[in-house]
C-alpha cells in the first residue's frame, strides 16, 4: 500500500513539473527574440501577443504566436543618394528618432531540451529604413542641411580659387608664350629684313659692278667719239675753210666782179654741208643716250621690287600684332558664359505643379512651393512636395545631372514617400517649352513605371 502511494506521488509531481516546463515563455523573453531581429540602433518600446496556437503532442509541444511590437530608432536614420561632393557622400533623412513603427510578425516555437526555441519572422523589417549618421564609413552631409550649404560654400570657394589660380597661371603662361613667340617672330622678321637688305645691297652692288664699267666705257667712248668727231669736223672745217679762203683769195681779184654769185652759192653749199654734219652728230648722240636710258630703267625696276619685299614684311608684322590683341578677349568670354549659366538656373526658382502617374497605383497630383537654390553653381534645388493636398514631411530635391544648357536638360527628383517610408527617385527632363517630363521605373520588390509632368 505504501509503495503504491509513493508511485502515485512521483507521477503527480512529474506531471506537474512537465506541465510547468511546457508553459510558453514570458512576454519579456519573447520580446528579447524580437530585439535580436532588429538592428542595434533600434529599441522595442512595447510588445504584444495577438494570438497563440498550440500544436504538436504532449511529448513534443509546439506553439505558433502572432505578435506586434512598437519600435523606434535611437537616432535619426539616413540613406545615401549615391552622389558625392568632394570627399563627402550625400545622404537624406529617412526616419526620425521620435517616430515609432509597428512591427508585425510570427514565432514558430518548439520545446526541446527543457526550453522553447524556434524561428521569429518579421513581416515588415526595418533593415532597409536607413542607418544612423555615425554608421557611415565615409564623411557624409545631409542633403539640404545647413552643413551641406556650409561645406558646399567652402568647396565652391576652393574650386573658384583653384579655377582662378589656374586661369591666372594659364594667362601668365599664355602671356609668356605670346611674348616668346612675338620675340621669336620679331627676331625672324629682323633677320629676314636684314637678309633682304643684304641681298638688295649685294644685288645693287652686282648691278653697279655690272653696269658701271659699261656705263663708264660707253661714256668714255661717247666722249671720245664726240671729241674725235668734233676734232674731225673742226679739222675738215678748218681745212675746207682755209682751202676755200685760199681759193677765194686767188680767185677774188680775178673773179671779184664776175663770180660774186658763184661765191654766194659756194657759201650756201658750205652751210648746207655744215648743217648735215651737225644733224648727223646729234643723231649719234641720241642713239647713245637711248641705250643708257634702257639700262637705267631696268636697274630702277629691280630696286622697286626690293622695296616691295620690305613692305610685305612690315605688313606681316602688323597682322601678327592684331592676332595677339585678339587673344585678350578669352577671359571676358569665359566669365560671360558662367554668368549666363547662373542666370538661367535662377530663372527656374518658381512654383511647379503637375502629377505622378504610376502603374498599379492611382495618379497623384503634385505641387512644389518655393523651389529654392541648393548646391554649388545651381546644381540642385530644394523644396517640399504636396501630394493630393497634403505636404510631405521630408524635403524633395531637384538635382541637375546634365553636362550643358542644351535642351532637353536632365534632372533627378528625389524625396521620401510617406506611404511607403522609402525614398523615391524619378528621372525627369526640362523641355524647351518649360515643362518637366519623365518616364522612369523605380521600386525594389515590384518595379513600377511612372510618368511625371510638372509645369509652372
Amino acid at each position: 500500500m505504501r509503495k503504491v502511494i509513493s508511485t502515485a506521488v512521483v507521477l503527480t509531481i512529474s506531471t506537474c513539473l512537465t506541465a510547468a516546463a511546457q508553459e510558453l515563455p514570458r512576454p519579456d523573453d519573447l520580446q528579447t527574440r524580437v530585439i535580436e531581429r532588429v538592428p542595434g540602433f533600434w529599441s522595442v518600446t512595447d510588445f504584444r501577443i495577438i494570438s497563440t496556437a498550440k500544436l504538436g503532442y504532449p511529448i513534443a509541444p509546439r506553439a505558433l504566436l502572432r505578435f506586434e511590437a512598437d519600435v523606434g530608432p535611437k537616432k535619426d536614420l539616413f540613406v545615401t543618394t549615391g552622389e558625392e561632393v568632394g570627399p563627402f557622400e550625400i545622404i537624406v533623412r529617412t526616419f526620425e528618432a521620435e517616430v515609432t513603427r509597428t512591427l508585425y510578425g510570427t514565432m514558430d516555437l518548439s520545446y526541446r531540451a527543457g526550453e522553447w526555441s524556434g524561428i521569429t519572422n518579421l513581416e515588415n523589417s526595418v533593415t532597409d529604413l536607413g542607418t544612423p549618421i555615425d554608421y557611415f564609413r565615409n564623411p557624409v552631409i545631409e542633403l539640404g542641411s545647413e552643413e551641406q550649404m556650409r561645406v558646399l560654400s567652402l568647396i565652391r570657394a576652393d574650386a573658384v580659387n583653384s579655377t582662378q589660380r589656374a586661369i591666372e597661371e594659364d594667362q601668365r603662361a599664355l602671356r609668356e608664350r605670346h611674348a616668346d613667340a612675338m620675340a621669336a617672330l620679331k627676331l625672324r622678321h629682323e633677320q629676314a629684313l636684314a637678309e633682304a637688305r643684304r641681298t638688295y645691297d649685294a644685288q645693287l652692288s652686282t648691278l653697279k659692278a655690272e653696269f658701271d664699267p659699261a656705263i663708264k666705257d660707253e661714256t668714255e667712248s661717247l666722249a671720245a667719239a664726240r671729241a674725235k668727231l668734233q676734232a674731225s669736223h673742226e679739222a675738215a672745217f678748218t681745212d675746207e675753210r682755209e682751202r676755200l679762203q685760199a681759193e677765194h683769195r686767188n680767185e677774188f681779184d680775178r673773179l671779184a666782179s664776175t663770180h660774186r654769185k658763184t661765191l654766194e652759192k659756194l657759201l650756201v653749199t658750205h652751210a648746207t654741208t655744215r648743217a648735215d654734219l651737225i644733224a648727223q652728230q646729234a643723231e649719234d648722240f641720241a642713239t647713245l643716250e637711248s641705250g643708257l636710258a634702257a639700262k637705267k630703267k631696268a636697274l630702277q625696276e629691280r630696286i622697286a621690287a626690293a622695296d616691295e619685299l620690305i613692305k610685305m614684311h612690315e605688313i606681316l608684322i602688323a597682322r601678327n600684332e592684331v592676332i595677339a590683341d585678339n587673344n585678350l578677349w578669352i577671359k571676358p568670354m569665359t566669365n560671360e558664359g558662367v554668368a549666363k549659366r547662373n542666370a538661367f538656373f535662377e530663372s527656374l526658382l518658381a512654383d511647379w505643379s503637375g502629377s505622378i502617374d504610376c502603374t498599379n497605383t492611382v495618379a497623384i497630383s503634385v505641387s512644389t512651393k518655393s523651389l529654392k537654390r541648393s548646391g554649388m553653381g545651381m546644381s540642385g534645388a530644394l523644396t517640399r512636395l504636396t501630394r493630393d493636398g497634403k505636404q510631405e514631411t521630408s524635403p524633395a530635391h531637384f538635382v541637375f545631372t546634365g553636362d550643358n544648357l542644351a535642351y532637353p536638360m536632365s534632372f533627378k527628383l528625389i524625396y521620401l514617400s510617406a506611404p511607403s517610408g522609402f525614398p523615391e527617385e524619378y528621372g525627369i527632363q526640362l523641355s524647351e517649352e518649360g515643362i518637366f517630363k519623365g518616364t522612369t521605373k523605380y521600386g525594389s520588390s515590384s518595379v513600377q513605371e511612372c510618368v511625371v509632368i510638372l509645369a509652372r
